[in-house]
């Protein structure tokens, strides 16, 4: 495996990118103020601005973690990481989420397919997993149009507010682009 960080990836219509500090203003005024899109988006509920504002970005090379920006507009939407890295096994799982008011404009999708090939195909992950709520339409599609394959349901594996849910656990493996 060959650790490559966050390089700023694109499409025809967006930029993935690292956070910088001067990103704050702009990430904190179109994501991490939208009570609504921190919730349904599980992203950190910060207090207040300047607690978001006073976050010090120092990101490992070996740790992915993009924001999702709107080529044309330069405004963030999104983010994209991966979490429960297993390097000795060449695995890890990504998760990915959308502000609301940009669902179902493909961007998800658009930006879930550039990382894979980034991970899989430059960095040297065998198999990239992703999971989301039964419930999660919207999620379960954008997994199936990146070509992602359904291997099964967990059964209780996110806990929230009081309540287990069961997910999907969808997959992509290098063979994948071979096929």
């Amino acid at each position: 495996m060959k650790h490559l960080g966050s390089q700023i990836l694109e499409t025809s219509r967006l930029i993935l990118r690292k956070d910088t500090d001067g990103d704050k203003e702009i990430l904190w005024n179109y994501m991490f103020s939208d009570k609504e899109a921190v919730k349904v988006c599980n992203w950190v509920d910060f207090k207040n601005k300047e607690e978001f504002l006073n976050l010090r970005y120092e990101i490992p090379n070996n740790f992915y973690n993009w924001t999702i920006w709107l080529k044309d507009k330069n405004i963030p939407i999104g983010g994209i990481s991966l979490h429960h890295q297993e390097d000795d096994y060449y695995h890890a799982e990504i998760g990915y989420s959308i502000n609301p008011k940009y669902w179902g404009c493909g961007y998800a999708s658009e930006a879930l397919n550039v990382v894979l090939d980034f991970l899989i195909n430059k960095v040297g992950y065998e198999r990239i997993s992703g999971e989301c709520r039964l419930d999660n339409i919207g999620s379960k599609k954008v997994m199936e149009k990146c070509n992602m394959k359904l291997e099964g349901i967990k059964r209780k594996a996110y806990y929230k507010d009081g309540v287990f849910y069961d997910n999907y656990l969808f997959s992509k493996i290098k063979e994948d682009y071979n096929n």
